[in-house]
């Protein structure tokens, strides 16, 4: 299973929060937004941020998934499989 998400879906804070996952980041300041690569173990992230996200580089950061935005896929077909966990969730 492959996990996937728009930069834009995912929140990033410079201080903890409740039900963020903390990172290591590393700002690319690109004119009117940042681009944050964030660090999850050996997996990179990409995230859009304002300008007013200032961490420097290699600094802990906090950061959560919208997960209505979420999606799931087959590793081998490539077929989505599941998304908007949220949404399944309230279903049952």
């Amino acid at each position: 299973m492959v996990f996937g998400i728009r930069p834009e879906d995912i929140s990033i804070h410079g201080e903890r929060k409740p039900n963020c996952y903390e990172t290591k980041v590393y700002v690319e300041p690109l004119g009117n937004e940042n681009l944050v690569t964030v660090e999850m173990g050996n997996t990179y992230l990409k995230v859009r941020t304002g300008l007013n996200f200032r961490q420097e580089i290699g600094e802990k950061a906090w950061m959560a998934f919208n997960w209505d935005k979420a999606y799931f896929f087959d590793k081998k077909t490539g077929k989505a499989i599941m998304w908007g966990l949220n949404k399944l969730a309230n279903r049952r």
